[in-house]
């Protein structure tokens, strides 16, 4: 995944490699401004103030996560690490740091997102807005991510799930979703964000070659890494609405890093691994776990075993 994510990210980046136009260079500014005016300190800021090309400047937002955190995140003691709990000083820190690159964030993605001229996209982001609710709806022209987007909020509608406050499209994730929670004034407001279609496929693209291009000593490896998790698939299901559905359904387990550590007893490890190919990489990540069983359970249903680990999970049966 990670492979695959640096590739995604350097054909992103070729892409892109051109000088900033006058457009370009006034987002900059805009998002330079904004960001000081939140509090970014100026060093947290160099990258993007210094990038003169288009490749340069998309290259500073996606790091632009890592970056901030070297510069304001407290290091985390040594002999925490790799425990299943957490202090309430961490959960504070962390809390602070997440809520406040969030608001960063938000304020790029937008800044960047294409504005959308498609009559038919016009409209489903009218519908997202009018019928269901969505403060934001910034979905880049993408036709076909939007029919298949309004087609999971009907479906997380009338399931009764919290519809996100925004969706926005963005090729910043390098082909992932992503779900935002950010806490302003008392009350959460929650972002997807979702990779445009030809990202999306790209990456599948990229995955589906280095996997055809591995060595054979590593796909061994691999293959019995499979053969002990016995999972068949990527995702918990193949519906094509499972990355919008799985994004939404962030928004129902707790942010506290505590959850996310929290050691899954022995008994559930086989199932958790089983559920896919996602959930078994992330075996020691209670949020993807309990959002891979969310989705299943919205889109197919769930197992009794995997029933079983949801609710240990808090999940609502």
């Amino acid at each position: 995944m990670r492979h695959s994510q640096g590739r995604i990210t350097g054909e992103l980046l070729t892409d892109l490699g051109k000088p900033l136009n006058n457009s370009d260079q006034a987002k900059k500014e805009q998002l330079l401004k904004i960001l000081s005016e939140f509090g970014v300190p100026k060093n947290a800021l160099s990258q993007i103030k210094n990038a003169k090309r288009l490749d340069e400047l998309f290259a500073s937002i996606i790091n632009f996560p890592r970056f901030l955190a070297k510069k304001i995140l407290p290091k985390q003691k040594p002999q925490l690490k790799n425990k299943h709990s957490t202090s309430l000083q961490e959960e504070q820190n962390i809390y602070k740091f997440r809520n406040f690159l969030t608001a960063c964030r938000r304020e790029m993605y937008t800044t960047f997102s294409k504005k959308s001229t498609n009559p038919e996209v016009i409209k489903i982001e009218s519908i997202l807005k009018e019928k269901y609710g969505v403060q934001n709806a910034s979905l880049g022209d993408d036709l076909g991510l939007a029919q298949r987007l309004l087609q999971a909020v009907k479906l997380a509608k009338s399931k009764g799930i919290k519809i996100p406050n925004e969706f926005i499209v963005t090729p910043f994730t390098l082909g992932a979703g992503e779900c935002m929670r950010l806490s302003k004034n008392g009350e959460e407001i929650s972002t997807v964000l979702l990779p445009p279609t030809s990202i999306r496929q790209r990456t599948v693209q990229i995955i589906d070659n280095i996997f055809n291009t591995m060595p054979p000593n590593i796909k061994q490896s691999y293959e019995k890494w499979q053969k002990f998790c016995g999972f068949k698939t990527y995702s918990s299901t193949n519906s094509p609405m499972h990355m919008e559905i799985h994004e939404m359904m962030h928004q129902t387990h707790p942010l506290l890093k505590a959850f996310a550590i929290k050691k899954i007893p022995n008994k559930f490890m086989p199932t958790a691994r089983k559920l896919s190919q996602y959930s078994a990489i992330n075996e020691k990540n209670n949020w993807e776990i309990y959002t891979e069983l969310a989705t299943k359970k919205v889109l197919e249903g769930l197992e009794p075993n995997e029933a079983e680990l949801f609710k240990f999970l808090g999940g609502d049966i």
